[in-house]
């Protein structure tokens, strides 16, 4: 037994500790993904906001506004027809989104895609302060949009 050595206890607390410490997500402010995010691809603007202890996203910029005739664009693809004459600008998309601290996340039972005129589910995941991926769900599809925040 002269091979094993004896590591004094002290060693093995801090030990520990580095290992936890390592280990243990980073938790993130749930308040930061408030604010003003652009479209990657599409360079449509959203606010997230906050209300109560959720989240909402709202349509506040559009890059091409206006429809082919030039009027303001309209949810035409909604499968309400009573909704098909409101305008996008201004929209909220999404409400009731909620933090999840033990994944970092913030997840929504439904996001609605005027482009698309469907609803899915939806998960936000703050890559760094000023990038965010949000993956919207339905059935086994998935699609991801990456937004950055947007500055003036």
């Amino acid at each position: 037994m002269e091979w094993v050595t004896f590591i004094p206890m002290k060693y093995c607390w801090f030990l520990f500790v580095s290992i936890f410490a390592i280990s243990a997500k980073a938790q993130v402010n749930p308040n930061a993904i408030v604010g003003v995010w652009i479209d990657s691809v599409s360079q449509n603007r959203f606010e997230i906001g906050k209300v109560d202890n959720a989240y909402t996203i709202k349509i506040i910029g559009l890059k091409i506004p206006l429809n082919e005739k030039g009027l303001p664009k309209t949810d035409f693809r909604n499968p309400e027809e009573a909704l098909r004459n409101r305008p996008i600008m201004g929209m909220k998309i999404a409400a009731g989104i909620v933090y999840n601290g033990k994944a970092n996340t913030w997840n929504g039972k439904e996001i609605y895609s005027p482009e698309k005129g469907m609803s899915a589910s939806c998960t936000i995941i703050l890559k760094d302060a000023n990038h965010l991926e949000l993956v919207a769900t339905k059935y086994f599809i998935k699609v991801v949009k990456n937004w950055k925040r947007y500055e003036n």
